[in-house]
């Protein structure tokens, strides 16, 4: 009796083991094929991300050799501003960390460079073996007919002006009786530059002294040059 019992359970519990077996199997089965498709999915994305960044960087380098060429193309005495240091910007334009005029294709304008048999040297025509020094000025159009530029009929390309003060006199409110009117007199430059009162004629004429504040437009901001807002760059020229 109680073998029959026995036998009777056995097939059953061979089929659940079994049972259990095949889902177990299956379970693994099923969470390793997950993780393939999620690593499937990654690599996609990836090879996605590198061909969209690839794509991109290869757009760039286009546009950067374009760039490039263009400049290359620009004539020969083109003046350039840069933020960049001289060293970096020749790395940039001719992929070199100094200058050589045998083979650099722009100089850094500061008086120092030579540039004897360059290609902007035989053009400018000058005989100056530097480059000229751009350093600390202004550029301004060349005016050869004097109109803008009161000195204008005496310079020439690459010519260099100090900076000046336009010539003036100051009003004052000192008047002088002529006998039968007033009249508002001036400060004369002549006069030595002190304090006090000057007399002319019969009349003090209050001295103009240092400047001072009008109450509007702020104090004045008093240097060694008479100068506009400005920031200050590097000055390149193209010499081939």
């Amino acid at each position: 009796m109680e073998k029959s019992k026995i036998s009777i359970w056995i097939p059953v519990l061979v089929a659940i083991i079994s049972g259990l077996f095949s889902l177990w199997l299956a379970i693994i089965s099923q969470g390793r094929a997950t993780s393939v498709n999620k690593d499937k999915v990654q690599i996609e994305r990836l090879i996605e991300s590198s061909e969209s960044t690839l794509s991109d960087l290869t757009e760039l380098n286009q546009k950067y050799e374009s760039l490039r060429s263009s400049i290359k193309q620009l004539p020969i005495g083109t003046i350039v501003a840069s933020f960049l240091e001289p060293l970096d910007f020749y790395m940039q334009m001719d992929n070199r960390d100094s200058f050589n005029k045998d083979i650099s294709t722009w100089c850094f304008a500061n008086g120092d460079e030579n540039i004897i048999n360059t290609p902007y040297y035989n053009l400018r025509g000058t005989g100056e073996a530097r480059i000229e020094n751009l350093q600390g000025y202004f550029l301004r159009g060349y005016d050869e007919s004097g109109e803008i530029d009161p000195n204008g009929e005496n310079r020439s390309l690459g010519d260099n002006q100090l900076d000046t003060f336009q010539g003036h006199f100051h009003e004052n409110n000192a008047t002088k009786w002529y006998g039968t009117h007033y009249t508002t007199s001036y400060i004369d430059q002549r006069t030595p530059n002190v304090g006090g009162n000057v007399t002319v004629g019969h009349t003090n004429v209050p001295h103009a002294t240092t400047p001072i504040t009008d109450n509007v437009n702020g104090s004045p901001r008093m240097s060694k040059e008479t100068r506009p807002k400005n920031v200050s760059v590097n000055y390149h020229i193209k010499i081939r």
